[in-house]
């Protein structure tokens, strides 16, 4: 197998198998993954409108479709174009831009981003035409700011939005890639590496619908921006850098639409569904420090300060976040488009569905069936995960110093405060048990006394994001052209239609840090998820993408800047 197998055949059109539990994991598996929200105003809808499921989405094709000035469907075909997309994504694969949860801003200290301005010599060399006719900005150093200048600047600019970083491969596993993770081989069907899927196959999919709009003569009467982060995947330093400067150079609620990495589309039930998501969970760590008395582990007390810890871990771990599943969580109107013409779902839970809003009976029983499944229990709960605990330094000290931090991902009904609230009921009953004390925030809830006290600091907290418009103008050009471009092009060579449905990402996507500039977010990449996804290695082993996928996201974004360029600010 050579390191990049060009595409020789056809492309290939497949239906998808997909039962229950792997759709879930999909749809819910781990995507994608902090600071308070902001308040939007100039609000088109409010966060308890109700997807309607009956009324379908119509196709918005660009009114150049049919002509030779729009390359979306000659390309999407085209062998020499695919081989040549393909290999620009390869490319990018190959540069290692890794980031850390540790690192500190390109302003504070440059050295580990320096690696990052090879990606930018590289961007340069493969979009000529990009640099040649936007104006490029290197924002706090290494995030990357393109501007389309439009003819109309009184027309809210579009936001286009991916990163280039990638979480870093683990030294150990590097022997259980198939390939070489930084490689960039593709062996004909994928490429193969970290960052191929999430999320340089976005970033270079912007920047080759771009090139190829200025190349077919396009010329933008609405501005559009490209706006590339640098560590999406640990501290946001470079999203928070571009917003300030988007926002100080336009306002606030100054954009028209922002589109950034997420959800795509899946195939159930022989149903082609796109699932951009249109909210997020939010996201709380808690970090609890336990100071208790030393001595020696000779003379032990009944319980050491790790098995008090242990026993706030089991009770927390005993009592879960109740689930809530409102009319207004995106994943109720997902499940009502999803299931409404399905074969595999019983018809009495397709009726508990459709009525969850109405009959609280049926939304119990809707409840009690996602609450099995672990990969949609956590879709309609907020989550807690015990994920760090240190205690003891030595095995005949009695440790005087234990620390754990739970990690919670909010549900979009509820909020930070219900979290901590939450924690604290269990923490106070442990407190009672043994005699201490409790500081939440620098603050005494409960004084200290001579066993000790529990430290409790609630961190980087981030409330559920805003549940962005699904109807109006904003809404029906996003969708209809997502409905455009896998009707009239991907699955041009079958029966099927695709159906729409907002979703609900369990993760946190850059998108947190531009809740100001506008309510039309929506987090999607235009590609259909295939059976075989659910191993596609996304912040694991093997990390991997398809040609198609790849061709399907670029060419969704061609088409949505031109039909975005036809329509008026309201």
């Amino acid at each position: 197998m050579t390191e990049f197998q060009p595409v020789t055949t056809p492309v290939k059109k497949r239906k998808l198998n997909i039962y229950k539990k792997i759709l879930a994991s999909i749809v819910l598996g781990g995507l994608f993954i902090y600071q308070a929200s902001n308040h939007i105003k100039s609000c088109s809808q409010t966060d308890n409108t109700i997807y309607d499921e009956t009324t379908p989405v119509v196709a918005v094709r660009p009114p150049n479709y049919n002509s030779d000035f729009n390359s979306a469907f000659k390309n999407y075909f085209d062998e020499e174009f695919r081989n040549k997309s393909i290999a620009k994504l390869a490319g990018a694969v190959r540069i290692e831009t890794e980031s850390y949860d540790n690192g500190q801003s390109p302003v504070d200290d440059i050295t580990n981003w320096i690696k990052f301005y090879k990606l930018h010599d590289y961007l340069k060399d493969t979009f000529p035409l990009v640099y040649e006719t936007l104006k490029v900005e290197t924002v706090d150093k290494i995030s990357l700011l393109y501007t389309w200048e439009g003819s109309d600047p009184d027309l809210k600019p579009l936001l286009l939005t991916a990163h280039q970083d990638v979480v870093p491969v683990e030294p150990k596993t590097k022997n259980l890639w198939t390939h070489d993770p930084y490689g960039g081989v593709f062996d004909g069907e994928y490429l193969w590496g970290r960052g191929s899927s999430d999320c340089k196959n976005l970033l270079i999919g912007t920047l080759e619908a771009v090139e190829q709009l200025i190349k077919d003569g396009f010329k933008p009467t609405r501005s559009i921006i490209l706006g590339f982060g640098n560590d999406e995947e640990s501290t946001g330093f470079g999203a928070s850098a571009l917003n300030r400067t988007i926002t100080e150079r336009y306002g606030s609620d100054s954009i028209f639409a922002i589109v950034d990495e997420g959800t795509g589309v899946i195939n159930y039930d022989d149903q082609y569904i796109a699932i951009p998501s249109t909210a997020e969970k939010g996201h709380l760590n808690v970090f609890i420090e336990l100071t208790t008395p030393g001595g020696h582990s000779s003379v032990p007390p009944d319980h050491t300060s790790i098995g008090i810890i242990s026993r706030l871990v089991a009770l927390l771990e005993d009592h879960p976040f109740d689930p809530i599943l409102s009319a207004k969580n995106p994943l109720s109107q997902f499940l009502k488009t999803v299931t409404k013409d399905s074969k595999n779902v019983p018809d009495s839970l397709k009726k508990d569905i459709q009525n969850l809003d109405k009959d609280k009976s049926a939304n119990e029983r809707v409840i009690e069936y996602l609450s099995k499944e672990p990969s949609t229990n956590y879709a309609i709960r907020t989550s807690q995960a015990i994920d760090i605990i240190h205690g003891g330094v030595k095995s005949n000290a009695l440790p005087e110093y234990v620390t754990l931090l739970i990690n919670h991902r909010i549900s979009a009904d509820s909020n930070s405060k219900e979290t901590v609230d939450h924690f604290l009921t269990h923490l106070k009953k442990i407190s009672k048990q043994f005699d201490l004390g409790i500081i939440l925030d620098g603050e005494f809830i409960i004084p200290s006394t001579k066993n000790g006290v529990f430290n409790v600091s609630a961190q980087d907290p981030l409330e559920p994001s805003p549940i962005s418009p699904i109807d109006g103008e904003i809404w029906d050009v996003f969708a209809g052209t997502i409905k455009h471009v896998f009707d009239d092009i991907v699955l041009k060579d079958t029966n099927e239609t695709l159906k729409i449905a907002p979703y609900l990402m369990v993760g946190n996507t850059d998108t947190r840090r531009y809740w100001g500039l506008t309510r039309n977010i929506y987090r999607f990449q235009a590609q259909l998820a295939k059976s075989e996804d659910l191993t596609s290695g996304i912040h694991s082993v093997n990390e991997h993408i398809s040609v198609d996928q790849h061709l399907q996201v670029l060419t969704f974004l061609y088409e949505f800047i031109l039909n975005v360029d036809k329509v008026k600010d309201n």
